[in-house]
């Protein structure tokens, strides 16, 4: 798990109750990695980029926020979530132990596989939410949503293969 070094320039705040910090390197690697290769509309481009930057930084901080809650409900250890320029990490304040019994073995599995659930469930609410609103009548939105749906679960698709 790799956490940076604080800097001035992170953006730190409280989220359902785990301090957030986000390094400055994560905006600008997402930033880099989501560049638009046709940049003949500007104005086009830019909102292109922050849309992706935000999609980024919804998927990676929903991960995230999958294994903290496992550390805070099953391992009763308190976490933070430290988005950087390599993705993001939940940090525990102290180390947690494997234990015997639960949640041993599988409280680890599930801890692993945690980030990957919380993912997914973001794009079962996507899909569900665009299925409501109704795509089509909003084409633009419902671009924007097929995009996120497919981003979120090719992410986590990527992250699982790391997984098991």
């Amino acid at each position: 798990m790799f956490n940076p070094q604080p800097t001035p320039y992170d953006v730190s705040f409280r989220f359902l109750g785990f301090p957030i910090r986000i390094h400055p390197l994560f905006w600008v690697i997402a930033a880099i990695i989501g560049m638009p290769q046709d940049i003949g509309n500007m104005k086009s481009s830019l909102l292109e980029l922050v849309v992706w930057v935000a999609a980024v930084f919804i998927a990676i901080l929903v991960h995230e926020l999958g294994h903290s809650f496992v550390f805070r409900y099953v391992f009763g250890v308190r976490s933070m979530i430290v988005l950087h320029g390599a993705g993001g990490a939940a940090v525990p304040f102290v180390r947690h132990q494997r234990k015997p019994g639960f949640p041993g073995f599988f409280g680890e599995v599930f801890l692993s596989a945690a980030g990957v659930l919380a993912g997914f469930l973001l794009v079962l609410l996507l899909y569900v939410l665009f299925l409501l609103i109704g795509s089509d009548v909003f084409s633009a939105v419902g671009a924007c949503g097929r995009f996120l749906g497919i981003f979120f679960s090719s992410l986590e698709l990527f992250v699982l293969c790391g997984v098991f």
